[in-house]
């Protein structure tokens, strides 16, 4: 191989490394958003739903649709006292705010809203807290008999 030819290789190897090193270390550099992920499954007479997600994020009532990093939010303040809050606080601080951040997920049958319940909510301990603390929430709700379909949207605010 020409030595020219070698040299660019080795150039561009280590271009990628140095990227992958900045795409490793990017996380603890600011406060970003992660989408929440959820399992939907449909029984005859219910639906659960179990949720993976920044459950601080939720309970600030962050517009996540509008943020690439909690720290653009005027609302930044209470995220970040969120994520250092014990995991039975948050849990507790959660219960309270269902009640807000329900409507923010939409569940029917044919044209009838469906009523969700937490079922559990699992927030793992205080780790670092410059880094997103993904929470588990499952949710309940019962299905009319007569089997109509069901659909199931969020507002992108809360649930991104």
């Amino acid at each position: 191989m020409h030595k020219l030819a070698q040299g660019r290789r080795k150039s561009t190897i280590w271009s990628f490394l140095a990227m992958l090193l900045a795409l490793a270390v990017a996380p603890s550099w600011a406060h970003e958003i992660r989408p929440a992920i959820a399992d939907v499954t449909v029984t005859a007479d219910q639906v659960d739903i179990e949720i993976f997600v920044t459950l601080e994020s939720l309970v600030a009532q962050l517009d996540l649709a509008n943020l690439v990093d909690t720290n653009q939010s005027p609302l930044a303040a209470r995220y970040d006292a969120l994520r250092a809050m014990d995991p039975d606080s948050l849990e507790a601080a959660f219960i309270d705010s269902w009640p807000v951040i329900a409507p923010g997920f939409r569940l029917r049958a044919g044209a009838s809203a469906l009523a969700l319940v937490v079922i559990e909510v699992e927030v793992p301990p205080v780790g670092d807290i410059s880094l997103p603390r993904e929470s588990r929430i499952r949710l309940r709700a019962a299905l009319p008999p007569d089997g109509t379909a069901v659909t199931t949207g969020g507002s992108a605010a809360f649930w991104l």
